[in-house]
């Protein structure tokens, strides 16, 4: 048995109990992800540099119009040009503490619009 994976998995359920928006999901198969990708306006997915598995979901949530975020890892580089058709997450350490909760982050995207008008998503 992978311990420290379910030490990993224990600490985050424990966490996202102090955060009202926070969702565990469990029994992810493609029945639960077809309808997650469906109603995704953005795909974030932020593993540890060099864990990514293959990148599947990303790629899948592509498919179905939502705007990928992501480390630089996997399929990603190969995919994405930074602010184009996603958004890069530099290879950082990110922690808890330096999101600002609730503040949007405006990004100017020029190429994703009709008629060349600027969008802040």
């Amino acid at each position: 048995m992978d311990y420290e994976a379910i030490a990993s998995f224990d600490k985050i359920v424990n966490l996202g109990k102090y955060y009202p928006n926070c969702a565990i999901l469990v029994g992810y198969e493609l029945r639960l992800s077809r309808l997650l990708k469906q109603g995704a306006d953005v795909w974030l997915n932020t593993p540890r540099l060099t864990h990514e598995a293959s990148g599947t979901s990303g790629m899948s949530a592509a498919m179905n119009g939502c705007i990928n975020v992501s480390i630089p890892d996997c399929w990603f580089p190969e995919f994405v040009v930074d602010r184009v058709n996603g958004f890069v997450v530099p290879n950082t350490q990110i922690n808890e503490h330096e999101f600002q909760r609730d503040k949007p982050m405006p990004i100017t995207c020029t190429t994703c619009c009709k008629n060349g008008h600027s969008a802040v998503l």
